[in-house]
């Protein structure tokens, strides 16, 4: 699967919310650690 997150509408905390719902955040945040 491809998600699209734009870090210009989805700021700070939202952002992390839609993470948490979709299931991702792990992933984004090995992703960003890298």
């Amino acid at each position: 699967r491809v998600y699209y997150l734009s870090l210009e509408y989805y700021m700070g905390r939202t952002l992390q919310n839609t993470m948490i719902n979709l299931g991702i955040q792990g992933a984004c945040d090995e992703a960003m650690y890298q």
